[in-house]
Formats: structure tokens, sequence, C-alpha cells
């Protein structure tokens, strides 16, 4: 079956129709108005009424990471995480920071210069918070990288901590940080979403926070999961993809 078209039937199904309170998530935004569509032409909604929340997860987990700290934050954009991160390294290569710079090797002080890989840097301190890891140092790298991302690698662990606090402390976040701390606290997220229903739809392969947070919810009652995969899942395990 079509997936959007059996998440509409599934919803109609398990709400009769009354959304209040109801959030359905999604991986990606376009298959959020791809549901709007099906919604709006169903014949058995009727009409007028008010839809589902329709989110998608990184959206959703913004707010909730926020919601859980119970401070306001800003999110910054890339060019501004860029630029906190240049002060943390050079902090920390002027031993300023909680941990010693590890190694002879020093990134670039001049900000044209960091930019490049202060964005790769950038990238993946997202993912490390996405997928709710604490890095570690890696020393060896050397050999294989160019020098630049050797000091990465052999100082990450302090780049990462230094600039997780960083950020905090001037009230600020990005997007993988808040869904981090909504998995880090995902008992008081789901005590929170006490009231909703949630739907979590085409999650194939959901981040560490994001799977962290669906199992808790999952758990208490508050999510349904709607997968859309072979159809011989079903009926002939064996032979599915």
């Amino acid at each position: 079956r079509d997936f959007i078209d059996a998440v509409a039937e599934r919803l109609l199904a398990a709400t009769t129709g009354d959304f209040r309170r109801v959030t359905v998530l999604f991986p990606l935004r376009r298959a959020g108005r791809f549901l709007i569509d099906r919604l709006a032409a169903h014949p058995g909604l009727g009409k007028p009424c008010l839809l589902p929340r329709i989110a998608a997860v990184d959206q959703w987990l913004a707010e909730l990471g926020r919601i859980v700290h119970g401070r306001p934050l800003r999110l910054l954009d890339p060019l501004g995480r860029v630029g906190l991160l240049h002060a943390v390294v050079q902090d920390l290569q002027k031993g300023l920071g909680d941990a010693p710079w590890t190694g002879d090797r020093v990134f670039p002080a001049e900000l044209h210069r960091f930019c490049p890989w202060g964005l790769r840097l950038a990238e993946l301190c997202e993912e490390l918070f996405r997928h709710g890891v604490a890095p570690k140092n890696i020393v060896h790298a050397a050999a294989d990288v160019l020098p630049p991302a050797a000091a990465i690698l052999e100082n990450l662990k302090a780049i990462h901590q230094s600039y997780r606090a960083r950020l905090l402390a001037c009230e600020s976040a990005t997007p993988g940080l808040c869904q981090a701390m909504a998995a880090e606290n995902a008992a008081e997220a789901a005590a929170r979403l006490a009231d909703e229903r949630l739907f979590a739809c085409g999650f194939f392969a959901p981040s560490g926070s994001e799977e962290k947070l669906f199992r808790t919810l999952f758990a208490a009652g508050r999510l349904e999961i709607l997968c859309h995969g072979d159809p011989l899942l079903a009926t002939d395990p064996a032979r599915a993809h």
C-alpha cells in the first residue's frame, strides 16, 4: 500500500477524526505535506476540521529539548557554530579550557583559515549530539589525515565537551544538542507529553537520540510507530528483503 494513504487511514481509525493533541512525526518535512493533502481529500473525514500537528522530527526535538532544558535557548546557525568553535579551540590551545590541548599540532588562528575545518567540526559535533555519543580522542590518525584533521581527532573529547558547555553558558543550542538533551531526559520528556498522542511514521534508521526517546515514549504508551517495508515481512519473512 501507499504509505501516506495507510498513515491517513490509521490516524482516522485511531482517533475517529479528533486530532486535538495528536502529533504526527516524519523524518522529513515533505511527507507531512503529502499527508495534509490526503487528509484533505479523505471522504471519511468531516470538513471543516482541525488537522493534527505534523512535524519533521528535528523541528519537534529542537522544541522538546528546549522545553526539557527549562530555559529559553536560541538556535545557532552554521556560521554561528563555527564562530563559537573557533573560540573554544583557541582557548583550549592557550590552556584556558578544562582539559589540556593534546599534541603539538595547532588549528589555524585566523578565522578565514579556520572556517572550512570549523564547518566540518560543527557537523561532526552535530552527529555526536544526535547519536548521544560521548567522543574519545583518536591519537594515531596523523599518518592518514591532514594535520588540521589530526589536531581535531587528537582533541575531539575536550573540544566537544567545551563546545557543549559554551553553548549552554551563552543560552544557545543547536538542533543536535536539543536532541541530545531530550534523549538524556527521556523520562521527563515522556511526562511532559502525557496528554499527547504521538505517531512516528517512516523511521527506518533513527538516530541514537531519536531511538532512546522513541523507546521511552513507546514503553509509556505515548507513541505508536508506523513502518513501511517489504510486504513479505508480514507473509513470508524468510524471503523478505
